[in-house]
């Protein structure tokens, strides 16, 4: 399997991972070396920052190790004055535990945005980079910083990346992580992931999922059929599975265009103001091994309680359609808590997300 790709399997671990198996390590042994590198994030502006097509992570996401400044803590320092073009603002700090059943605390997350100003006339906006910032309770020498750029405003904010295709992990590659981490703990090697989930690009949903299932109604796969525009996104029924992100999901839906409008309808006869509404523009996805062609397509929407964009509740979709287009679309569907009006959490049979067992990434990959 040494040549074979994880099939859009990456980094994208739950936050309780990223404190206990990275952040923790790397206080205990600073010289812990891993695939996640060190970087000042706080000196430049974040599309100034040397990143690089990591097939470890996903796309336009990044993963580092962050040093306490010798004077202080940079974030602070550069919250109260800026870089070049702007600042990163703290937008939420929460508790991170862990998934005993004791649930200790065992880290703190920090969420910033970077914002951006002219200074010829003080304007301020918000641009497309988002960090999360996680730190333990006894201990601020080091952080481990999830950095997004999610390519949505105006700005010219775009990272400066080599190349158009965002490269595949191999498994060979993972395997070697897998090995480097279990040799330095006491525990049976592979028995999980290590925070490596499924987290693939766009075209690789769309060819290595999406297609085999329009060309074959049997196939089967960790991604279900399932009815997402039914009723409320909340209502569905939604498992913990250890193949995704906590509040995750991937569904293959079946006419999907008609079906939601059907729902947005039925909302307005039971006079409900509810709705997905859409995000933007359509997307469209390609392919740059075969001369930029268009493959397929990708629109988002926000399920909403009412007509105002400010009436959204935590629940986003993102659905891929192939072009052109076919009966069947796949889903992706995420949930955030927020400030709603309704109780919009997802009804999940337990607290714990589970892990993702290394035998059975193994096995997917070998039966397929």
């Amino acid at each position: 399997m040494s040549a074979v790709f994880t099939k859009g399997f990456r980094f994208n671990p739950t936050d309780e991972e990223l404190v206990t198996e990275y952040l923790t390590r790397k206080i205990r042994s600073p010289d812990f070396i891993c695939f996640i590198k060190t970087m000042d994030l706080y000196d430049h502006d974040p599309w100034l920052l040397p990143h690089e097509r990591d097939p470890c992570f996903g796309e336009h996401q990044w993963y580092y190790f962050v040093q306490k400044s010798p004077n202080g803590h940079k974030r602070l320092m550069k919250e109260k004055s800026s870089l070049a073009n702007g600042w990163w603002k703290r937008y939420t700090e929460e508790i991170v535990k862990d998934g005993d059943e004791e649930r200790r605390v065992i880290g703190w997350k920090s969420t910033l945005v970077f914002y951006v100003c002219n200074r010829s006339n003080n304007y301020v906006g918000i641009t497309d980079w988002t960090m999360e910032e996680f730190k333990l309770p006894d201990s601020d020498e080091w952080f481990l910083c999830r950095l997004f750029y999610t390519d949505w405003n105006e700005y010219y904010d775009r990272p400066r990346l080599s190349g158009k295709e965002h490269p595949s992990l191999k498994w060979d590659a993972l395997k070697q992580i897998q090995d480097d981490l279990s040799s330095s703990q006491n525990v049976q090697p592979h028995l999980f992931t290590y925070g490596f989930r499924f987290n693939p690009t766009d075209k690789e949903l769309l060819t290595l999922y999406l297609a085999p299932k329009t060309r074959c109604s049997g196939f089967i796969c960790f991604i279900k059929d399932t009815k997402v525009y039914s009723k409320e996104p909340w209502l569905l029924d939604h498992e913990r599975n250890p193949y995704y992100k906590d509040k995750e999901w991937y569904y293959f839906v079946k006419n999907s265009s008609s079906n939601r409008e059907q729902l947005n309808q039925k909302f307005s006869l039971c006079d409900k103001t509810k709705r997905w509404r859409s995000n933007g523009e359509v997307s469209k996805i390609r392919d740059n091994d075969i001369g930029n062609t268009i493959i397929g397509s990708k629109t988002k929407f926000s399920f909403n309680l009412n007509q105002s964009v400010f009436s959204r509740t935590g629940w986003k979709v993102e659905e891929f359609d192939l072009a052109p287009p076919s009966k069947w679309s796949v889903c992706k569907l995420t949930y955030k808590d927020g400030s709603s009006s309704v109780d919009d959490r997802p009804r999940l049979p337990r607290e714990e997300h589970p892990k993702l067992a290394w035998q059975d990434l193994k096995d997917l990959h070998e039966e397929n």
